[in-house]
């Protein structure tokens, strides 16, 4: 019984593996380069490097979106590295959504050529399914369950599992089901980032999805997919992407604006 669970544990990444592939097939061709993702920021330096974005230049490269896809919305938030220029690729083809951000030195308009060999550090999807079925599927929302309980604080038990190297920590929150991967042989500790998202979520308020969400944290890697958030609206899957787990539900957050 006690593998059964692991596996199921484990296939919450499995999950965010293949939403990093179908995700990449969102954005047009001309992006290719760009979802070759290798990220120059360390996992333990990801939190001190990427902070509170830019309130002006977001709101300039809202408003230039707005004028090229007036009838979409995108995150309001969308942190990113201090000293930085927000960069945006964005592709909507009938009711699909997919945009890409760069922190760069320069500043570029949005979808300029210059941004196709760059490497982002978030993402967000919209993509509209045949039914409300298909989008809960897509979301792949988990059971939470695991061999030990942990106290994740504010009343919330985590349940812990490991093997092959990895410790996971899963846990719910209304509709929401969240987990994180962490690396034995990296003495990292999921529990540890369990409660600090635990604690950020006391502050917030993310999408409330009509039956599934699903958030899963990977602290083994540190590119834009290290941490996914997918979110189903009816027969619509909403997706959010960012190298930082804090970071990444901001701008999940901001969707509620």
């Amino acid at each position: 019984m006690k593998s059964k669970k692991i596996i199921a544990l484990a296939s919450l990444f499995l999950l965010a593996g293949c939403a990093k592939d179908n995700a990449a097939t969102e954005v047009s061709s001309s992006t290719a380069a760009s979802e070759t993702v290798a990220s120059t920021m360390s996992t333990e330096s990801s939190e001190e490097v990427v902070i509170n974005y830019d309130n002006e230049q977001l709101a300039d490269l809202l408003t230039e979106l707005a004028v090229v896809y007036p009838d979409s919305r995108f995150p309001s938030e969308v942190p990113y590295e201090a000293g930085k220029n927000l960069n945006v690729v964005a592709n909507v083809e009938e009711q699909n959504e997919a945009l890409l951000y760069y922190a760069l030195d320069e500043k570029y308009d949005v979808n300029a050529d210059n941004l196709h060999a760059e490497t982002p550090f978030a993402a967000f999807y919209k993509e509209v399914l045949e039914s409300p079925e298909a989008a809960q599927e897509m979301v792949g929302k988990q059971i939470a369950a695991g061999a030990s309980e942990v106290d994740l604080g504010h009343g919330i038990t985590g349940y812990r599992e490991g093997g092959a190297g990895s410790a996971y920590l899963v846990w719910e929150e209304g509709n929401w089901v969240i987990s994180v991967r962490a690396s034995n042989i990296d003495g990292q500790d999921p529990v540890v980032k369990g409660q600090e998202i635990v604690e950020f979520l006391e502050t917030v308020a993310l999408p409330a999805p009509n039956t599934d969400g699903q958030i899963n944290i990977d602290l083994v890697i540190s590119d834009m997919y290290a941490t996914q958030i997918r979110w189903q609206a009816e027969n619509v899957v909403y997706t959010v992407c960012h190298q930082d787990a804090i970071s990444a539900i901001k701008m999940a957050v901001s969707m509620n604006n």
